[in-house]
């Protein structure tokens, strides 16, 4: 009866995990996401991606994951409630989970991670509750929080800055297209944009090729949306043709 009981409740907690991964797996491999595989995908790279993945998931995560060990080590050492250690401990291996999923993509934007960086928060999250319920281990929770607010408050300021850069000169860039095409300019250099922070959307893209670049990409395709013949970027050591 309580081997029943113990398999019951361990079932409880896999099963959304593999659950979990199985829906990752599901996503890779649907029609949009298989197209983006390496052809060559093999034993030894799908090694090598993993290590690059969990190299790339350990610098983004570093903060975050010795944080949550720590708060775990507390939550252990005074033996809290044994169910909502698993729920975290639960959220910690979804995120190495879904994280783990890309080894079998062809290539790693940074983007990619943000999932599983979500999940480790809420098991971050998960963790500092746990504490706050304690009233010998509430000011752990509490200073830890006020960390995590202030560190976010100073890293918004910085890419807010940066978002709002990048949105006043892409105005700017848009409104100089428009005038372009009114007046009948069909072909038109814009300056370059660029993004100092991860907090961008434009972070880690590529902007418009250079008037003598081979390569066609993106430029043929954003000179159609906008109607031109021709569009590309003006880069500042250049002089303005």
């Amino acid at each position: 009866m309580y081997g029943q009981k113990s398999f019951r409740k361990l079932f409880i907690y896999v099963l959304p995990i593999v659950c979990g991964a199985l829906g990752y797996l599901i996503l890779l491999l649907s029609p949009s996401g298989s197209a983006k595989f390496s052809e060559n995908l093999s034993l030894s790279l799908l090694f090598k991606n993993a290590i690059e993945i969990f190299t790339e998931y350990y610098n983004a995560c570093r903060i975050p994951l010795i944080l949550f060990f720590v708060l775990l080590g507390i939550a252990i050492y005074h033996k809290l409630n044994k169910t909502e250690i698993l729920i975290a401990l639960s959220f910690f291996f979804i995120s190495i989970i879904s994280s783990g999923m890309l080894m079998i993509a062809s290539y790693l934007p940074e983007r990619s991670l943000a999932n599983g960086i979500v999940f480790l928060l809420i098991g971050i999250v998960q963790l500092l509750q746990l504490l706050r319920g304690s009233a010998r281990l509430e000011c752990i929770s509490l200073c830890v929080c006020i960390y995590l607010l202030v560190s976010s408050l100073m890293s918004y300021w910085e890419g807010s800055y940066d978002i709002y850069r990048v949105h006043k000169e892409q105005a700017v860039r848009d409104a100089a297209i428009e005038n372009s095409v009114n007046s009948g300019n069909m072909t038109i250099g814009v300056p370059i944009i660029t993004s100092t922070t991860k907090y961008s959307c434009k972070y880690g893209l590529l902007d418009l090729n250079g008037k003598d670049a081979d390569e066609p990409f993106p430029n043929v395709y954003i000179a159609k949306y906008y109607g031109l013949d021709k569009i590309y970027v003006i880069y500042p050591d250049l002089d303005n043709e």
